[in-house]
């Protein structure tokens, strides 16, 4: 087969990809398939990047931004004072990043695939299919945009496409209750399981690590208040947060406009969220509280497998990856009972579910955890099993399956 790969809008990598869910997922997965299949991924240039790349057999064809999609940008403003209609936001529209829409459009057209697998845009879906009819499209959901945009926005994508699929099982029972004749599957993010369950030695301290972007949709202005009330019972632990600031702003997280919690975090996107967090930490626990910054993901992962906690107190999530890679290193999670996190994690098993924006359950809960409870014993042999479905290889196979299983196939929605 013939495989492409188009990722989002703007969203780009460098080699080997290091940061980013949807980055990983598609170059673990297509550097996999090119081992069989003849596979390209088309993304953005961020400036100073070759156009075309070669790797492990995947050609990664980078798209430069155009005039046009530096305009585009404006109309984020649009969405942001919530001057568009509910669920029909600007970035949704096909006046969104139209340069690299077009690009897009003329490469696939060069490479002439069999599967085109789409990441998240559902009207690049569209675009994709005019552009190569006799392709099999698949759009991949990291968002929930196809079960939340406005009926006439996502449309014409399930029209054109012969499959959805999504990280978490909620987004596709999503899909599937406005699109019931969809063919429509969970392919969720993986884990290298051979990386995760590496010995990095003993942790030399009691630490409570957050990996991920530094937004407010990640519960972070909630977890240093609770963090602080157990700090005193607690002397030897302290807060580690990994990850830059890149907020992810309530029209994207919430196009709908019907979850009160995410329009709650509105106020937080007012100057530098950073700042207000640390303006959060009592003076007594600066030493004990740490902004890391971004780092790469093999320093994660050594970061994860040597943390007492890795917590995700997420308002809004889709899937949780630093979750899962602390599943697999059989380090107990603590996170909102929200989203993807409800399926990834196993309540006293693989640690703890507490209700989003409870502060105080979720201090109880690393209380618990760092008392050191009964059940913490089996939770490497558990949390290894559990992961291990996860692992990249499966996935892998299962995105092939997909594949070959649509060839040929329409839907009447």
């Amino acid at each position: 087969m013939r495989i492409a790969f188009v990722s989002q809008p703007g969203s780009t990598a460098d080699l080997p990809v290091q940061r980013g869910a949807i980055q990983i997922w598609t170059h673990q997965v297509a550097r996999r398939l090119a081992k069989r299949h003849e596979v390209t991924v088309v993304l953005a240039n961020a400036g100073g990047q070759p156009e075309v790349e070669v790797s492990e057999g995947v050609i990664y064809q980078r798209l430069a931004p155009t005039w046009a999609d530096r305009a585009s940008l404006a109309g984020r403003l649009v969405d942001r004072h919530r001057l568009t209609r509910r669920g029909r936001p600007f970035f949704a529209s096909r006046w969104w990043y139209p340069g690299y829409t077009r690009r897009m459009m003329t490469a696939l057209r060069g490479f002439s695939p069999d599967v085109v697998h789409v990441m998240n845009f559902p009207h690049l879906a569209a675009q994709a299919k005019k552009a190569v009819p006799e392709a099999e499209i698949v759009l991949h959901m990291h968002a929930e945009w196809l079960s939340e945009l406005d009926e006439r926005v996502v449309r014409p994508a399930a029209t054109a496409i012969s499959a959805a699929v999504a990280c978490s099982p909620y987004i596709t029972e999503a899909i599937l209750m406005r699109f019931p004749k969809l063919h429509a599957e969970t392919l969720p993010n993986g884990v290298d399981m051979k990386q995760f369950t590496v010995s990095y030695g003993e942790a030399e301290r009691n630490d409570v690590l957050f990996v991920g972007r530094l937004s407010p949709e990640k519960g972070l202005h909630v977890l240093i208040p609770a963090f602080a009330s157990i700090a005193e019972t607690h002397p030897t632990a302290r807060l580690v947060l990994v990850g830059a600031e890149s907020k992810a702003a309530p029209d994207f997280l919430d196009p709908a406009r019907s979850d009160a919690a995410v329009t709650a975090l509105r106020p937080y996107y007012k100057g530098a969220y950073v700042q207000r967090l640390r303006e959060l930490v009592p003076s007594s626990l600066r030493e004990r509280v740490q902004f890391v910054g971004p780092l790469p993901h093999a320093e994660v992962g050594r970061r994860i497998h040597q943390a007492t906690i890795v917590v995700m107190p997420s308002i809004r999530e889709t899937f949780g990856m630093p979750a899962l890679e602390a599943i697999a290193s059989g380090i107990p999670v603590v996170a909102s009972d929200v989203g993807g996190l409800s399926a990834l994690v196993q309540d006293r098993k693989t640690g703890r579910l507490v209700p989003r924006n409870d502060q105080g359950a979720l201090a109880a809960a690393l209380d618990e955890i760092l008392a050191g409870p009964d059940w913490l014993d089996r939770l490497p042999e558990r949390g290894q099993a559990w992961a291990a479905s996860y692992d990249w290889k499966p996935i892998t196979e299962r995105t092939e399956a997909l594949y070959q299983h649509i060839r040929g196939r329409n839907y009447d929605l």
